[in-house]
């Protein structure tokens, strides 16, 4: 079992106080931590962003919207294809997709591109743009999901800086590699008879006292204001303290297979919802590593729970009232042949990946599509302004990792300036983009 401590150094640094206190009032750790300086207002809140990633590679491609139409029968007709709704764009995919709720497709898109990488290692590679992410200062690499957190922590509140990372695999924050948080150890320190925490008054109190009384000796009318507007009621900490453990209600969702997919989704909303982070990465199981997957029946089973994840997640986003605070994507290390050896498996293909978006700042529909190359399918370039693919112009196959990501920073609401110092190379694509 992980206890408090533990677990704030873990994710935080060593930020055990300041994360209590910060729990305790709702007042994020850069003010507690700096109470006199006020933080600028009248921008538009950047989005919390959700990152679902696997290093296996899995053959998402084979089933999202885009998929092409007309591709051999799925043995399990759970898979068959069929016309999908992505706000007023059909599109063909296999039918689960199109089961999941409408106020979720119309906020999604699905990006067909290369990831030019075609070995499980190079995952790290993909997650910083092939080079494009730049580190602090435009020094170095850096990850996405690292550049976008430490761009919008400040502003979205956060207790931490850097990303959660829930997922079951190797992620980093400028340079520093980041432990995997387990939602089943989120859930001990929570509920667990030595973490949990009952009633958040005293904190509350102390921690507020202690800030007014600065504030009135030294601060400003404004800075007080500002306070105010976080501060919790008494009676809204003694109820957090005693609902934390309902946050992470139904963890593990399997006992018999703890830090599930839907473990992740629940406790990946409970953060966001405590303001913990700026980010949460996630694994969502859509197939794996399927080369020897005989009758394709791993892969019907994995995109099935991986669907049933996604609805999981819109349900605890509208749990929350986050649907219009957070931004998710799906990105892996490569995608699948979309042929398959007699439905015995799927091989690695880095022509041809899928990566969904979905958020408030999402327009819905399908970007870009494959072409028939080389006995397979591989992604065509793709005009910026339409979605539509191209034979000439447009964004280059190899510009389009960097595309993809100053796309996902645009949904996610940080301004042209922030992305070129994150991003090099690479155009935002506004057809993914709504407004």
């Amino acid at each position: 079992m992980i206890d408090r401590r533990r677990w704030l150094t873990v994710a935080g640094g060593g930020l055990a106080a300041l994360c209590l206190r910060s729990i305790a009032t709702g007042v994020p750790v850069a003010v507690l931590a700096d109470p006199r300086r006020a933080l600028a207002q009248g921008a538009a809140a950047p989005q919390s962003f959700i990152l679902c990633t696997s290093q296996a590679g899995d053959p998402f491609n084979a089933h999202a919207p885009g998929s092409p139409a007309g591709l051999p029968r799925h043995p399990d007709d759970r898979l068959r294809h069929t016309d999908v709704m992505l706000g007023d764009v059909r599109a063909s995919a296999a039918a689960p997709w199109a089961a999941l709720p409408r106020a979720l497709r119309d906020r999604m898109a699905f990006i067909l591109h290369p990831t030019s990488v075609n070995a499980h290692p190079e995952h790290a590679k993909v997650m910083r743009l092939n080079g494009a992410a730049k580190g602090p200062g435009g020094n170095g690499e850096d990850m996405l999901v690292s550049s976008i957190a430490a761009r919008t922590a400040e502003a979205l509140g956060t207790i931490q800086r850097e990303p959660v990372n829930l997922a079951r695999v190797g992620m980093t924050f400028q340079g520093r590699v980041l432990p995997r948080a387990k939602p089943t150890d989120l859930k001990d320190l929570f509920v667990g008879r030595e973490g949990a925490l009952q009633d958040l008054t005293p904190v509350r109190d102390r921690t507020l006292d202690a800030l007014y009384a600065d504030l009135k000796a030294n601060g400003t009318r404004a800075q007080r204001d500002f306070l105010d507007q976080y501060a919790r009621s008494r009676a809204q900490a003694r109820q957090l303290g005693q609902n934390l453990g309902g946050l992470l209600e139904g963890i593990p969702a399997d006992p018999d297979a703890p830090d599930s997919a839907a473990d992740q989704v629940r406790a990946a909303a409970a953060l966001l919802s405590l303001r913990v982070a700026p980010a949460v990465v996630l694994t969502l199981p859509f197939g794996g590593d399927n080369h020897a997957d005989n009758g394709l029946v791993r892969e019907t089973e994995e995109t099935l729970e991986g669907i049933a994840a996604l609805r999981l997640l819109w349900e605890e986003l509208v749990r929350y009232d986050l649907t219009e605070r957070v931004t998710v994507a799906q990105w892996n290390v490569f995608g699948r042949t979309l042929g398959t050896d007699g439905d015995t498996g799927r091989d690695h293909n880095g022509r041809a990946h899928t990566t969904m978006l979905f958020g408030p700042r999402v327009k819905a529909g399908v970007i870009g599509a494959l072409a028939r190359e080389g006995g397979d399918w591989a992604a065509r370039p793709i005009d910026p302004r339409t979605g539509r693919a191209v034979d000439r112009g447009g964004i280059a196959l190899e510009d389009m990792p960097a595309s993809v990501g100053r796309t996902i920073c645009a949904a996610i609401g940080l301004d042209e300036a922030t992305i070129d110092a994150a991003i090099t190379g690479g155009r935002v694509i506004p057809a993914a983009l709504r407004g």
